[in-house]
């Protein structure tokens, strides 16, 4: 159970946060996007002209080959996006604790050491969004398909939504998913890596920091005052003392879904381990293209 903070002020100092870097962020959104238009093209091309019982039938095949050809499409590309992603995070995030441990132990550490879990957390963070990528023309045809049949068969939409205003609904809902792809898997990666950079200098505790507005779940009056399984109740955390060995229910800070939350490392000078600097930082990858 989390405790409040209790610290030494001569053997402990707090570092600041390492947000989740947007504009890396803004990047994969861009790029999940380019992927994701030329499918969109691609469906509504064959949805067009479905004016009559006669012609679902074709449509319904053709979303089928269409769905084939962009599962390989995705597939095919959404390992290298993925993994180009989680590099920049992984410099960005690099640069910014070095800065931090640097600026609170007052030495100049231009690189934090590159502990062998740091690769591997990285590998698994790139499978990991690789994946949600690779389920976009699944989702998103399948509900498309399903939309047709419904229609084929008679069946109402809600709210009395015509089969091209559902279609319209279906493409969002796609849109909204590649957006909530690149916000929550850049956080969970930036969370994962600082976790292993901060334990492995010897940083075993950090506090829980929100982002202290009206969107914090679980804050009295605000957007989202209850806490959920997915999602547990951040408000009461805030400024609370937690162990990176010893996560809530639902993970560290930035790793529940949409969570803004932050660690800020706890650094006890008696248990910093030694850290060699080995290289200098070049700066973070601006110009990488993930498609």
């Amino acid at each position: 159970m989390p405790s409040m903070i209790v610290l030494n002020a001569k053997r402990t100092r707090k570092l600041p946060g390492v947000r989740s870097p947007k504009p890396v962020e803004a990047r994969a959104r861009r790029a999940i996007d380019s992927l994701m238009a030329p499918m969109l093209a691609d469906v509504a091309a064959r949805l067009a002209g479905l004016d009559s019982m006669t012609r679902i039938a074709d449509v319904i095949l053709a979303l089928r080959e269409a769905q084939d050809v962009w599962e390989r499409v995705f597939a095919w590309k959404a390992e290298g996006l993925a993994g180009r992603w989680a590099l920049d995070v992984d410099v960005i995030a690099k640069e910014k604790l070095g800065r931090a441990v640097g600026k609170v132990l007052g030495i100049d550490m231009a690189l934090i050491l590159d502990s062998p879990d740091v690769a591997v957390s990285v590998r698994l963070a790139s499978m990991e969004a690789a994946g949600l990528i690779r389920k976009i023309p699944t989702d998103y045809i399948g509900r498309v398909s399903h939309a047709v049949y419904q229609s084929m068969r008679h069946q109402p939409f809600p709210e009395g939504r015509t089969l091209a205003e559902e279609i319209r609904l279906i493409g969002g809902f796609a849109e909204e998913r590649a957006r909530v792809i690149a916000r929550d898997q850049t956080s969970k990666m930036n969370t994962n890596i600082n976790q292993i950079r901060q334990t492995a200098l010897g940083i075993q505790e950090y506090i829980w920091r929100t982002s202290e507005d009206s969107r914090v779940v679980g804050a009295p009056g605000g957007k989202y005052p209850q806490g959920n399984t997915m999602h547990g109740n951040h408000y009461v955390r805030n400024g609370k003392l937690f162990r990176w060995d010893e996560p809530p229910d639902d993970g560290h800070p930035g790793w529940p879904i949409q969570c803004r939350c932050v660690a800020l490392g706890v650094v006890d000078r008696s248990q910093l381990r030694e850290v060699a600097q080995v290289g200098k930082w070049s700066g973070p990858q601006t110009g990488w293209r993930l498609v």
